[in-house]
């Protein structure tokens, strides 16, 4: 499998590039500003997705998946070294490798958007 990953540092686009660098997948990977929305190359993001946003997974056929929690779900199924995925598609682990997708796309959110995290609502009186 060759895919190219656009990803951003402090991103939550990092899981998806440890699950290809611990699933020994053949990938390139492609800084985006996201400010700007110029990739590494002088590239215009917004022609890859336009959404604008990370992480964005270009698969060998063309098609971009996005979306942190599809594009690691995506590769659970394609990389078994990840041991993610199996003939049943909701066994246990498929399962836990979704909740800690999840995880970490909220980890982000709060990361980047305090305002958007439970405890600071509490916090806030809200």
């Amino acid at each position: 499998m060759v895919v190219k990953l656009f990803y951003a540092p402090g991103a939550c686009s990092l899981a998806s590039h440890i699950c290809l660098i611990e699933g020994k997948a053949q990938f390139e990977a492609e800084r985006v500003d996201l400010k700007t929305k110029i990739t590494a190359s002088g590239g215009d993001f917004r022609a890859v997705t336009a959404k604008g946003y990370v992480p964005a997974l270009m698969l060998g056929s063309g098609e971009v998946v996005t979306e942190n929690v599809a594009v690691l779900s995506y590769l659970a199924g394609e990389l078994p070294a990840l041991g993610l995925s199996g003939e049943r598609p909701w066994r246990i682990s498929r399962r836990k490798s979704t909740r800690a997708s999840n995880l970490c796309s909220r980890a982000q959110i709060r990361k980047n958007n305090p305002e958007l995290a439970p405890l600071s609502l509490i916090a806030s009186g809200i």
